[in-house]
């Protein structure tokens, strides 16, 4: 569900499931433990094939909790369908980095 690997200065998290109604609340729980430590994260969505509203929120959520604990959360690979609920919801509130062809 979440793969972390340290990539130099951030944590890089690989989501690999969808992020719809069904899966938010796993997601959410599951992604805390990573994201309360105090270091920069980046969310890998490459092999996000599902995003709605519901991983919106999470997505949200997680950003609250990094940025609580002092780090910066950021968003790599991110889908079309991710990026238009964003735009529609007029959330310009996640920094994405650029893409990588693979998770690394």
């Amino acid at each position: 569900m979440i793969h972390p690997q340290e990539s130099g200065v951030a944590t890089r998290l690989s989501i690999n499931t969808p992020m719809t109604l069904r899966t938010a609340r796993e997601l959410l729980l599951t992604g805390e433990s990573f994201l309360t430590d105090g270091k920069d994260k980046i969310i890998d969505l490459f092999a996000v094939e599902q995003v709605d509203s519901s991983g919106l929120a999470v997505l949200l959520e997680w950003q609250r909790l990094c940025n609580a604990s002092g780090g910066k959360l950021s968003l790599a690979n991110v889908p079309e369908n991710l990026q238009a609920l964003s735009d529609l919801y007029d959330l310009d509130v996640f920094q994405i980095v650029p893409p990588t062809a693979t998770p690394s």
